[in-house]
Order: structure tokens, then sequence, then C-alpha cells
């Protein structure tokens, strides 16, 4: 149990440290349908 919550508080940690703002092209929206099983390659922009 106690690993658990230290295991809870480390990946609250460093998943705060993984944010980034990433800007998609606006072909890129919601409801946005792809065919499965299919290689499709994605671009945007986002700050260093």
């Amino acid at each position: 149990m106690k690993n658990n919550l230290i295991a809870f508080v480390l990946f609250l940690l460093l998943s705060n440290t993984a944010f980034a703002n990433v800007t998609l092209p606006n072909v890129i929206s919601d409801n946005m349908v792809l065919q499965r099983n299919s290689d499709v390659k994605i671009w945007g922009w986002a700050n260093p």
C-alpha cells in the first residue's frame, strides 16, 4: 500500500513537468475520421 502511494505521488510530480503547449493545424480537429490500422503522420508546433 505504501509503495502504491509513493508511486502515485511520483507520477503526479513527473506528469506536471511533461506538460507542453502543442499547436496543431486546423486540418486536425475534433470529429476527425482516421482509417484503422493505417500509419498517420501528425504534425504540429511547440516550444522547446
